[in-house]
């Protein structure tokens, strides 16, 4: 039987053409990327376009931006999804978005939706959401935002994150959340937005996108001081100097040391009259009220130090955990939780108000997106520190850290935990007659040392052993009820009191504060 070869051959074109067809139908149906199907390039390198559409074809002009010249990780490390969004310019519109394939850690960046860049094979589902079709003449608004795919995240329970935009529908709108766990090396976010407008058939090639980091990086640390050393200077400095101004010590001490001395001329009569006079004298003069005030002030700024270094409040003055945890506490309604596609930060009071960091070698890093203190954003207020070592879990308040803004910057802070003391001189606080060793403080002035020593003759008594027999004690029930203490060596200043701070109550009646600053 003779075969009509012909006939054949158009059956056989036939059966291409469905073939193609059907191959057609399966592109136009793919799920991943539910829009216009995008052609391969054709040989030139140009894909087809149709009347009235443009084709724009994607890629990166390098890898993503970096905080700093030292953040070495390779963008492969750094971005782990990326999102395209479209936007009409002109009513804010979406008109289309899609998660970009073929970003995962093997990605060779730069990306492109060329068959190979830099000796690299571009994945075909990578090639093919890198390009896209869009009608000619009006101006889109076009975004890619990378790490934004809530699988990045996993919650403390280990379930998935909650979604991490919302409102995307109009660009107005649209706002990333800040994750509810804190970010890692491979999930902050970045962005490239820019205006695309073609207004006729064409095929535009985009290879200038360069992803930006959104989200500003604080590192923080504690300084490394001589801590009581450094606590003995704000004691003395800050916290007893304005105590005794309140309370007006040195006043209250030339007053009573006054009054000691008008007893002594009325007491000291006889053989020891002249040295009364003369130590009066000296009592009285401006260099020995001096003396006094600054072994006072020394005297209780020690002890001061030393109670409170063994107090309560040594974790939060100390050294911070080498390991373990720190909760941020923010100011209520402080925390920029929020950032708009057109990078506006913002505050959402029914958003976490707290974070809880990793401390690594006594350090933890803070990434958020940039606020300011002017705005009264990213005000933190408290930090909890939850150290692996014994005795470690304490916190630092009393100021408040505001996070320093600037997108894709870093920022390095060192606190010093006592910058600064107060005393608390209230009445609820509990309070003492302070007493002086008045043969140390003033031993040396030599007109006291002389008289500390003065003997007259045919005396069985020094001149400071007849006055505590007849200034200290004389007059007085017992030495536990004399106005003036027992001798020289334990003055007591029984008219006024100050704070009676001890290592049980330090923590109750001092408050210290720290210092946040940049470096």
């Amino acid at each position: 039987m003779k075969v009509n070869m012909k006939a054949k051959y158009y059956q056989l074109i036939s059966l291409c053409l469905l073939w193609a067809a059907a191959l057609c139908t399966a592109c136009t149906d793919d799920a991943v990327s539910p829009f216009n199907p995008l052609l391969p390039e054709p040989d030139d390198g140009l894909p087809q376009v149709a009347d009235g559409q443009f084709v724009v074809s994607y890629g990166t002009s390098e890898a993503v931006s970096r905080a700093l010249s030292t953040d070495t990780l390779p963008a492969n490390k750094r971005i782990s999804s990326l999102h395209y969004f479209v936007y009409d310019e002109t009513s804010k519109n979406l008109i289309k978005m899609r998660k970009i394939r073929g970003i995962n850690e093997n990605t060779h960046w730069p990306i492109s939706s060329r068959e190979e860049v830099n000796g690299h094979k571009m994945p075909w589902e990578l090639r093919q959401d890198l390009q896209d079709t869009l009608m000619a003449g009006p101006k889109y608004l076009i975004l890619f935002i990378a790490n934004i795919d809530s699988t990045l995240f996993t919650l403390p329970d280990g379930t998935q994150h909650p979604a991490l935009v919302r409102n995307v529908e109009k660009y107005t709108s649209a706002k990333i959340l800040l994750p509810k766990v804190p970010f890692c090396d491979n999930n902050m976010y970045y962005m490239w937005e820019d205006t695309l407008q073609v207004t006729s058939k064409t095929t535009v090639k985009r290879n200038d996108v360069k992803l930006q980091r959104l989200v500003t990086r604080t590192d923080v640390r504690r300084e490394e001081i001589d801590l009581k050393k450094e606590l003995y200077k704000v004691v003395a400095n800050k916290g007893y100097e304005k105590m005794a101004k309140m309370l007006g010590i040195n006043d209250k001490i030339d007053e009573h040391v006054d009054k000691f001395c008008g007893r002594m001329i009325k007491e000291m009569t006889g053989d020891y009259k002249q040295e009364a006079s003369q130590l009066t004298t000296l009592l009285k003069s401006q260099e020995t009220k001096d003396t006094l005030h600054k072994a006072f002030k020394e005297l209780f700024v020690k002890q001061y130090t030393e109670s409170i270094l063994s107090s309560g409040l040594s974790g939060r003055i100390g050294p911070w955990p080498k390991t373990g945890s720190v909760t941020a506490h923010y100011l209520k309604g402080s925390r920029a939780n929020v950032l708009s596609f057109d990078r506006k930060a913002d505050k959402d009071e029914q958003m976490n108000q707290s974070e809880v960091l990793e401390l690594s070698d006594g350090k933890f890093t803070i990434i958020g997106f940039s606020g300011s203190e002017a705005n009264r954003q990213n005000g933190i207020t408290q930090l909890v520190f939850q150290g692996k070592e014994p005795n470690s879990t304490f916190d630092i308040n009393n100021d408040t850290l505001w996070l320093k803004g600037g997108l894709n910057t870093r920022h390095k802070v060192k606190c010093n935990p006592v910058n600064s003391v107060y005393i608390d001189v209230s009445d609820k606080t509990p309070k003492k007659n302070p007493t002086l060793n008045f043969m140390d403080a003033l031993k040396n002035i030599p007109d006291w040392v002389t008289l500390s020593q003065y003997k007259g003759a045919d005396q069985k008594k020094t001149f400071f052993e007849m006055a505590k027999d007849r200034v200290f004690n004389s007059g007085f029930i017992s030495e536990d009820y004399s106005e003036y203490g027992v001798n020289f060596s334990n003055f007591l200043f029984s008219k006024f009191s100050i704070p009676d701070i001890t290592v049980d109550n330090a923590d109750k009646i001092v408050t210290v504060y720290p210092s946040w600053i940049y470096e």
